[in-house]
This record gives structure tokens, sequence and C-alpha cells, in this order.
């Protein structure tokens, strides 16, 4: 019957026709990767437009903030720096197609605190230790009074310039080159569920990209590796990162961070994190509606809640300020930053930043914070990590290695328990904790499951987290310490007694509650001693009955001294020193 339809020279020109259909339009499957697509022309590449391209390091009474530089503030700071009078402070590199490559060009100001200069190579040298992609960033950094000579404008204590770059349109050629440079299963089916031709946001559909230079390095618009002496006329200076020297800084974080310190390891990766990709386009038409409209590579994966990669492809990203504003890579959703970039609307946090755990009042997520409070250690985490991955780069894989715990402490503070300790491990995926509560004689008296802890990826480090409610357990005065990595690898336990007191501070030896009277024995009391009954300070109902440096009495019904039926825990405060822990049967 065909033959009675179609010549057979005209089967021939349908086979051919069928070919050439075949070869060209791409093959989308759910679990493999689209067929490379011939790509538009080079997009132009220029110094973003209406971009202030700096971020600014803040003080306030709890720590440093970070949020968008005024455009006032960086007048005077985007001036072309002279390399002549720059040093590069970063050792040679034998082999750059080892991955990230990161050089530190200083000042003088910053060469004359060898400190400051050991500490920021440790925190480029952090950053690439964990991305594996072959391009090398140039950053040019200072330490001191100055920013690069220039005096830090008021209300500032820092600045970063990430040189960002614009390019439009390129979002068709970008989604073909993460494609190319997917290198897991996840990222190609993250990708495959992007949007293919134009990106629908909540301002308007556009194909422009807002990046630091570092990301079109990673794609490939621009060479692997920096140049700032031939590439800064057309897109402004090189990145750059200057601190001020008269904010007190914890230069060493081996051992914690003074609790009146900022951590400049945390400070220093953080804006590092910027330069490499941490940017966000969100609020900018909202302070300047002529602007071009645009995304930032993170407003590429920014979505409200509920995120799943059916309908990815289809979901309106956002560049409004304000609402839930989630990162969603493929995996679980992670809550981040609403605010313009001048700290207004939204979160009143600019949105180039995870969301803050100080309004959130849970886990922070990454060492992108934008607020870090003084005495906190923080690190970049495997979150940090996961979002670099969705913006294309290539990631160190985690291994199988067994976490060491190396020593742990315990402190309790009413009924919170701050347990510290140092670990080595080797891939820097340690995720969870898991605790033995004990008695005074090692018997174990409970187990909690398997919680979150904040460690971050140094393979060695100091770490602390709190355990609450510990006044629900009373007769736990010491704790068994395992820790748990993603691959469910468990260190050796160790254990701590928190029973002891401070040095100098009363100590306890005996205790009764007799005829509704709470007495205990021990010395060093003093004059105007606190009573703690498992974790709570209780005030007296009728004063003291008996007070001598050896001896206190108070009469009470149970419940009005916080006196519970079986063991209960008791703690001396005087002068501000806590005694040690004595746990009484009732």
């Amino acid at each position: 019957m065909l033959t009675h339809l179609f010549h057979p020279s005209s089967l021939r020109w349908l086979v051919v026709l069928f070919l050439i259909v075949a070869i060209c339009i791409p093959l989308h499957t759910g679990g493999g990767r689209a067929a490379a697509s011939p790509e538009p022309a080079q997009p132009s590449i220029m110094a973003a437009p209406g971009f202030n391209q700096a971020c600014a390091l803040y003080q306030s009474n709890k720590g440093l903030g970070c949020r968008d530089a005024r455009r006032e503030e960086v007048a005077g700071l985007g001036m072309p720096r002279d390399a002549r009078q720059l040093h590069v402070i970063s050792a040679p590199q034998t082999n750059q197609a080892n991955g990230l490559t990161i050089i530190l060009r200083a000042t003088e100001q910053l060469e004359s605190n060898p400190t400051a200069k050991a500490a920021f190579l440790k925190a480029a040298a952090m950053w690439e230790s964990v991305i594996q992609t072959p391009i090398t960033v140039v950053i040019d950094v200072d330490f001191g009074p100055t920013f690069f000579g220039q005096p830090f404008p008021a209300g500032t204590v820092g600045f970063t310039n990430p040189q960002v770059l614009f390019a439009e349109p390129i979002y068709p050629a970008l989604h073909g080159r993460l494609l190319d440079i997917a290198n897991t299963q996840k990222k190609n089916d993250l990708y495959l569920n992007l949007p293919d031709i134009i990106v629908s946001t909540d301002k308007g559909d556009t194909q422009a990209i807002v990046a630091p230079s570092a990301m079109f390095r990673v794609w490939g618009f621009i060479d692997a590796i920096a140049d700032p002496d031939h590439e800064s006329g057309a897109w402004g200076p090189a990145p750059a990162i200057g601190f001020d020297s008269r904010v007190a800084y914890d230069f060493d974080p081996s051992n914690g961070i003074d609790a009146d310190k900022a951590d400049f390891d945390a400070v220093a990766c953080h804006e590092i994190g910027h330069v490499l990709g941490f940017i966000s386009y969100v609020g900018q038409l909202e302070l300047n509606p002529d602007g071009p409209l645009a995304l930032s590579i993170w407003d590429l994966f920014r979505v409200g809640p509920g995120a799943n990669l059916s309908s990815f492809a289809g979901t309106k990203r956002i560049l409004s300020s304000g609402g839930a504003q989630y990162f969603f890579g493929g995996g679980d959703s992670y809550a981040l930053s609403t605010g313009r970039p001048d700290g207004t609307g939204g979160d009143e946090r600019q949105a180039s930043h995870w969301h803050d755990d100080a309004i959130s009042g849970e886990m922070r997520i990454g060492v992108l914070d934008p607020t870090l409070p003084a005495g906190r250690r923080e690190t970049i985490t495997l979150k940090d990590l996961e979002a670099l991955d969705a913006f294309g780069y290539h990631l160190k894989p985690i291994g199988n290695t067994q976490p060491a715990l190396k020593s742990v402490a315990g402190d309790l503070n009413g009924d919170v328990l701050t347990l510290s300790g140092t670990l080595n491990d080797a891939d820097g995926d340690v995720v969870q904790a898991q605790l033995d509560m004990l008695d005074a004689k090692g018997h174990v008296l409970g187990q909690t499951a398997p919680f979150a802890v904040d460690f971050g990826v140094p393979a060695t480090q100091f770490f602390n987290f709190a355990v609450p409610q510990m006044g629900s357990q009373p007769a736990v005065t010491q704790v068994r310490v395992t820790l748990v990595d993603t691959h469910g690898n468990q260190s050796k336990a160790l254990v701590t007694d928190f029973s002891g007191g401070d040095a100098g501070g009363p100590r306890l030896s005996t205790g009764s509650y007799k005829q509704s009277t709470l007495s205990v024995k021990g010395k060093k009391f003093g004059d105007q001693p606190q009573i703690e009954v498992n974790g709570t300070v209780i005030t007296p109902p009728t004063g003291f009955d008996n007070l001598s440096p050896k001896k206190i009495s108070i009469s009470g019904q149970a419940a009005a001294l916080n006196l519970k039926t079986g063991p209960n825990r008791i703690r001396i405060i005087s002068n501000g020193r806590r005694s040690n822990l004595l746990v009484v049967d009732m």
C-alpha cells in the first residue's frame, strides 16, 4: 500500500529528512545527559551595570554582619589598584589542574601583620581543598586601618568586591554549559529540569545572568586562569577583600573563639565565598527600577516553598524581597535571606546569604550566614558546598574514613550542657552526635537518638555544641560522646564528667530534704550564695533558715524548691563561681 502512496525517490528523501531531524533534536531522558546542541554566539560580558559590586562588613554589639555596600560607600573604593604595590603571598602552584587555585596579592600593611596574612592564606586553602574545578582566581587582600589606602566609610569595617559580571543573552548557552560539565547524576537530573531557553521570574522573563568572574571561569565563558593586568579594563578591578584591623579578631580557632572577638577565619571564608559565587540580584530592581532584569546563579535555584524536580523548570524564580525563599538544588531545600541590597524589606538581611540563624533560632546553614556573633566558631559546611555544586563547581568527593574524636569536655550551665573538643576527620563530613547518659558510677541511664551537629568541613577542628534540658535528667553527671559522619561511620566514644565545679568555687559534700527543709553541707558558701536545683536557681520562699560558710538550710514545699521525687541535682553558686554537682535522692 505504501508504494501506492509514495514514489521510491520520495521515500529516500523522507528517510534523509528523518535522519536530519533525529540528529538535530537533543534527546532528553530522565536518567541520561542531554545531547550537546549548537550554542548561540558568545554573549557580551561586561561589568554588571547598576550593581554595587561590593559587600560591606558592619559591626554591632552582637558581632559582625555582611550587607551590600551602598553607592556612596564604594564610590572611592572601586578605583583600579596598582599591581606594583601588591605582593603575591600564595605559594606557587605546580599543577593547576588539581583544582581551584586562589592567588592572594597583599598590600604592605597586610604584609606587616603576619598573623592576619597567615589567616588569609589558611582561609583560601580551605576553599582550595574542597573545590576541584581547575580555575585560578586572583584576590587582592588587605588588613589595616584603611582599605587599599582609602579610609573605611563610617559604619563599615570591611569590604569585598567579587568582580561581578553581566552577560545577555547568555542563559541558553549557560544551560548547555551546565549540562556539559555535570559530573554527577544528581547534577545532570537537576540541570535537565532547568528552564531550556528563558528563565521566568516574579519580575518577568530574562536570559541575563550576573555572577562573579569566578563563575564565568567555571562555565568556560572566560579564561580559566585570571589575568588581572589585562582583564581589569573591561570588568573593573580584580576581586578584593579588606578588613579593618581595629576590629577585635581571634586568628586561631584551634581552641575556640574568645568571647569578645570575631572568628577571622570564618569572616575570610565568608567573603571568599562571595567571590566564588554567592551573590544575589534580589531586590535590585526595587532600588533601581531602571536596571536590567537579570538573575544570579544562586537566584537560578531560588524558589518558594515546596520545590521539586518535576515542576522545577516552570517554577518562577524569586527576585523580589520578602516572603519565604529557598535554595533548591535537587535535594533538600534551605532557607535564604530575603532583604534588599540596602538591608531593608524582607528579613532585613541582604539576599546574598542563607537565612540568618539568629532569626530562625535553628542551626546555621552555612558560612554564608549574614551575621557572625562574637565568640562563635563558624566554618564552611556541606550545605555551602551543595550550593556551589549546583552552581557548576566540581567538588572533592567525600571519602569513607572513620572520624576520630580526640578530646571532649563538658560544662553544665543551668540546664544546658556544652560539649567541646577536638576532631580529626579527613572527609570533613561529621553531621551527627549521639550521647549515652551516665550517672556518677558510669551506669547508663539513657541514650539520645543521633542528632544533627554543626561542625563544618575542616579536617581538623575544635568544636562545641549545646545539649539543652539537662534539668530533666538530674542523675546524669557524665556523657559518652560518639560522632557520626554522612556514611554512618562512628568515632570511638569518649566520656566526659561535668560534675566538677569552678576553680576556687564552693564545695558540696552532703545534702538532704527532710520535714520540708532542704539542707546542704560543704564549704566556701560565702554570705550571699545562690542555690541551683535541677538547673534552675531558686528563690527561698521564706529566706534562709540557716546560712553559714559550711551549711545552708531552706524551708519550703518540694515544688517551690524545684525538687522532684527521685534524684535531684544541686549546685551552689557564690561570687559567680559554681560548686561541684551533688545528686541527692528525695
